[in-house]
């Protein structure tokens, strides 16, 4: 069990609000949504007062950013949008030197990694304007490609650079979105 603490109040902390009790499954939750949501400050600190550990956690600056490298496993169409998806996606670490597909896990979500099931899908940086028709972010006309090929979403196995952005400006300020960059392919059958 953990009261949730926090030096000030916490903006867009959701849920879990400061001297909260939780346990298990959702205080691994809770600490994962709180340093999201203070990501921007740098940081979470503990204390123990009394048998209780209390987390404070420090107060967005700026625009804040974070950047970690991610494996996206999943997609989703955007309704609406074409050639555009969401992503699924889960924090990834190196463990060895070298260019071996076995030096790269999984980060644990209970040792602090993060994911898609506590933040918000992630958006293709590259897939900003693409439409119906034209050029899309890949480089490629979608007009000239051969009846039967399309663009495809980000491969489930790519490994990509994330970037958790604090939005700064708008009715949506404090809102956190997860982006990436990577071109899509192109794929399909001949007719």
């Amino acid at each position: 069990m953990m009261a949730i603490g926090s030096t000030g109040p916490t903006r867009g902390a959701g849920r879990f609000k400061p001297g909260a009790i939780v346990t298990g499954k959702t205080l691994q939750r809770a600490i994962i949504e709180e340093r999201a949501q203070a990501f921007g400050g740098r940081g979470v600190n503990a204390s123990n007062t009394g048998g209780r550990v209390n987390l404070s956690v420090s107060q967005p600056t700026g625009t804040g950013t974070e950047v970690f490298m991610a494996r996206v496993f999943g997609s989703v169409p955007i309704p609406g949008a074409p050639n555009k998806w969401s992503y699924q996606w889960i924090e990834m670490i190196k463990t060895d030197s070298g260019h071996e597909t076995l030096d790269w896990k999984t980060r644990n979500p209970s040792h602090g990694g993060r994911s898609s099931a506590y933040l918000p899908l992630a958006y293709n940086l590259l897939e900003i304007w693409n439409t119906a028709n034209g050029v899309q972010g890949n480089g490629i006309n979608v007009d000239t490609l051969p009846s039967g090929f399309f663009i495809q979403p980000v491969s489930w196995k790519a490994v990509v650079i994330m970037t958790l952005v604090r939005i700064s400006q708008g009715d949506d300020v404090g809102k956190v979105e997860a982006w990436f960059q990577y071109s899509n392919a192109v794929d399909g059958e001949c007719p």
